[in-house]
C-alpha cells in the first residue's frame, strides 16, 4: 500500500488520504489476526469477503430501485427539456443569448447532497477496495 502511495506521490498523482489510512488499517489488523489466531491469514479471509462485497455492490447498482430513479430522472428531464429548447431559440432570436462560464452552484435540497454524499462515498469505498485489491495481489506475488 505504501508503494502505491510512494509512486504516485512521484508521479503528481493525487490520492485519497484514505487511501493510507487503509493501508494503516490492514496493518494493524493483520498485525492483531497474526497474534490472536496465527493460523488465519488476513489475506486469505479478505479475499475470499472481497468477491461477495463486490457482487453487492455490483448487485445494489443494478437493481430495480436504481433503474427506476434513473428511469424517472429521463422522465423528468425529457419533460422540461421542452421549455429549455423553447427557451434558447427565444434568446437566441432576441439575441439575448448568454453564455455563462463560470460555475454556478444552484440550489439544491438536503436530499440531493445525501445522495451526492452516497455517491462520493461509494466512490472511495470502491477505490479503497481496489487499493487494497492491488495491495492482495502485490503480496501474492511477493509470496
Amino acid at each position: 500500500m505504501s508503494n502505491i502511495l510512494r509512486y504516485s506521490t512521484r508521479r503528481g498523482i493525487q490520492t485519497s488520504p484514505m487511501i493510507g489510512l487503509l493501508g494503516k488499517s490492514f496493518a494493524n489488523v493483520e498485525g492483531s489476526v497474526r497474534y490472536l489466531a496465527p493460523e488465519l491469514a488476513m489475506t486469505d479471509v479478505f479475499e475470499d469477503a472481497f468477491k461477495n462485497i463486490m457482487f453487492d455492490l455490483v448487485r445494489e447498482a443494478l437493481s430495480q430501485e436504481q433503474a427506476a430513479k434513473l428511469t424517472l430522472e429521463a422522465i423528468i428531464g425529457v419533460s422540461s427539456m421542452a421549455e429549455q429548447v423553447r427557451t434558447l431559440a427565444r434568446d437566441v432570436t432576441n439575441r439575448e443569448l448568454t453564455v455563462q462560464l463560470n460555475e454556478v452552484q444552484g440550489r439544491r435540497s438536503r436530499r440531493e447532497d445525501r445522495e451526492d454524499e452516497r455517491a462520493r462515498a461509494m466512490r472511495r469505498t470502491l477505490a479503497g477496495l481496489g487499493a487494497a485489491a492491488l495491495w492482495l495481489d502485490h503480496r501474492k506475488q511477493k509470496i
